[in-house]
C-alpha cells in the first residue's frame, strides 16, 4: 500500500475511534471497521483504487422489496445530498462517501452528521413498513 493511502487509512480509524468514542475498535477482516450510527450498526471501509471512505449503515432490515419502496427510496433520495440510501438484498442502508486524498476529518464528521440526520428523519418509517410487511406474510 502506497505511504498516501497508509496515512488515509490511519487517520480513518483514528477518526472513527474519536466518532465513536471508543478507542479498542480495528478494522475487521472484511476491511471494515464497525461502528454504531445511533441505533444502527455501520461500518467505514476505505477504499484504495481511488482512495474513498465509504461508511454505510443498516437502518430497516428484512424489508420487502417492492415498486413502492422503491420509489419512496428514490424521493428520499431526491432531498439528500451527502448521503443515500440503498437496498441490498432484503436490507435497506444509507451511505455516503468521500475522497480521501487527502484526508479531512471534517469530511468524515460531515458525512457522519448526514446519515445521522437520515436515520433520525427516516429510519422509523422504514423500520415500519418493514414491520408491516413482515406481520402481513405471518
Amino acid at each position: 500500500m502506497p505511504p498516501k493511502a497508509r496515512e488515509a487509512k490511519k487517520k480513518l480509524l483514528d477518526a472513527v475511534r474519536v466518532f465513536s468514542a471508543n478507542s479498542a475498535l480495528e478494522y475487521d477482516d472484511d476491511g471494515d471497521i464497525p461502528m454504531r450510527f445511533g441505533t444502527s450498526p455501520g461500518w467505514a471501509r476505505f477504499i484504495e483504487k481511488p482512495l474513498l471512505v465509504n461508511l454505510h449503515f443498516l437502518i430497516a432490515e428484512d424489508v420487502e422489496v417492492t415498486e413502492a419502496l422503491l420509489r419512496r427510496l428514490n424521493e428520499i433520495n431526491t432531498q439528500w445530498f451527502l448521503a443515500r440510501l440503498v437496498i441490498s438484498g432484503t436490507n435497506v442502508f444509507a451511505m455516503a462517501h468521500f475522497l480521501a486524498d487527502p484526508f479531512c476529518v471534517e469530511h468524515f464528521t460531515g458525512c457522519c452528521a448526514a446519515l445521522l440526520a437520515m436515520e433520525h428523519e427516516h429510519g422509523e418509517e422504514l423500520r415500519a413498513k418493514a414491520a408491516a410487511a413482515r406481520k402481513q406474510m405471518d
